[in-house]
């Protein structure tokens, strides 16, 4: 009996012995388990960091040339604002000029009349009278469309100005580029 229970206490003994080994055995497996898991993880994290950073510094990149096309818009803006400034100011030296111009179309005007009725026959003459004073007005409306365009009016102000309608002035306009 009591070698058998010599034997119990040996292979109770080899029994713990066996089971502290496997508990070392796996917890060594687990911590390079999990410490490779981890390395792993940090290179992931690492590459994907790397990533994101090339990825932020194109964007960056493509930012900063958006800005330099918008600083570039700007001054050329800044530079049409002046161009128009100026164009404003000539315009109001323009209406003067059109002024001018206008009264002296009225003594052309008289001065033309005067002479074609000088021409017409004596037979005709109410009827002559009227269709000359309406050619010279047409004239004078026409000469009027052709300095307001070349001074740089629009159609509209050119309409307003001689009584027409816009797309009179426009096919006119058209025409006499020719």
């Amino acid at each position: 009996m009591l070698s058998s229970i010599i034997v119990s206490l040996v292979a109770f003994i080899v029994l713990i012995f066996f089971v502290l080994y496997k508990r070392n055995f796996l917890s060594r497996i687990i911590n390079n388990t999990s410490y490779t898991t981890t390395n792993e993880f940090k290179l992931q994290l690492e590459q994907t960091a790397d990533a994101v950073i090339v990825q932020l510094e194109a964007r960056i990149g493509h930012l900063e040339t958006l800005l330099e096309e918008a600083d570039y818009k700007i001054i050329e803006l800044e530079r049409r604002l002046k161009s128009v400034d100026a164009i404003v100011m000539a315009s109001d030296q323009k209406g003067k000029i059109v002024e001018q111009y206008a009264v002296l179309n009225e003594v052309n005007t008289e001065q033309n009349l005067a002479d074609k009725q000088r021409m017409i026959d004596a037979e005709d003459y109410n009827d002559k009278a009227v269709s000359i004073r309406t050619i010279t007005e047409e004239d004078d409306k026409r000469q009027l469309v052709l300095a307001m365009a070349e001074q740089g009016y629009n159609i509209t102000e050119i309409a307003k100005a001689t009584g027409k309608g816009k797309g009179e002035i426009m096919l006119f306009l058209q025409l006499n580029k020719r």
